[in-house]
């Protein structure tokens, strides 16, 4: 009688996977992990796919921000020394920003009217000439002393907030400083800067200088168009050029305005 062979013996083995060991680790196979893998050298779990290319995104994020700080510092330090013309001798210039950051620019614009006469009605904290500025819808003094006036603004752009302002007069120099006392509660974290009066071929050469910073002040600052502050400036200087023959009248023959608090009568 044939004997039947073993079943035992005839049975096939295990398929063997295919995958090769890992290099330096002999017998050491790759394990295929759901949501993941296994690293092969040292065992330790690494992140999905999806994750991993989340993780390069954001460092290739990371990367182009920083080289775009770098960028960014080299193109302040070149456009400090370039000037923009706006038009009807208006000429302004980037300046390097405050150390905690921000923007910053210089404007120059010729007023042809005398250094005096422009003094004086830059020094008339309570004149009612701004309500005419279309940016402006509220304009009120505050208090004078010892050379150093604050006034309250309402701007159109920003009417929920009002605008306390700072001016310190230096007589002598022909300078005003100011600065935004309330800076936090108008969203701003500083804005301060002068305002220079000198005597021109044309009349007064006006130099104003800012420093401030804000939430989205550099879209403002390059918005090249109406809602920029290119736009912006441009309007204001050339709103007190217009304004040459309406400064002789009132203040060419006069002497410089007594500043006061409001309500006290001379």
């Amino acid at each position: 009688m044939q004997k039947r062979p073993d079943r035992a013996r005839c049975r096939k083995p295990p398929p063997v996977s295919p995958v090769s060991p890992s290099p330096g680790v002999p017998g050491l196979q790759p394990l295929a992990i759901a949501g993941g893998r296994r690293s092969a050298a040292v065992g330790r779990r690494l992140p999905p796919a999806p994750h991993r290319r989340a993780v390069r995104c954001w460092a290739l994020i990371w990367l182009c921000w920083c080289a775009a700080g770098v960028a960014g510092k080299d193109a302040v330090a070149a456009a400090s020394r370039t000037v923009t013309h706006l038009g009807q001798g208006i000429h302004l210039q980037e300046l390097v920003p405050d150390p905690r950051g921000g923007k910053a620019y210089r404007l120059i614009y010729q007023v042809a009217v005398d250094p005096e006469t422009y003094w004086r009605f830059k020094t008339d904290f309570s004149t009612d000439i701004l309500l005419e500025n279309k940016y402006i819808t509220s304009h009120r003094m505050l208090s004078f002393t010892n050379q150093r006036a604050v006034n309250e603004n309402v701007y159109t752009y920003d009417s929920r907030h009002v605008f306390r302002w700072q001016t310190t007069v230096n007589v002598e120099e022909r300078r005003l400083d100011f600065r935004l006392l309330n800076a936090a509660e108008c969203g701003q974290r500083f804005h301060y800067g002068t305002i220079q009066v000198e005597a021109s071929a044309l009349g007064t050469q006006v130099t104003q200088t800012a420093y401030f910073d804000f939430w989205g002040v550099r879209l403002w600052f390059h918005y090249p168009w109406s809602g920029g502050m290119r736009e912006f400036l441009r309007y204001n200087a050339s709103w007190e050029q217009q304004l040459a023959e309406r400064l002789l009248r009132r203040y060419a023959s006069a002497a410089l305005p007594k500043l006061r608090p409001p309500g006290q009568r001379e």
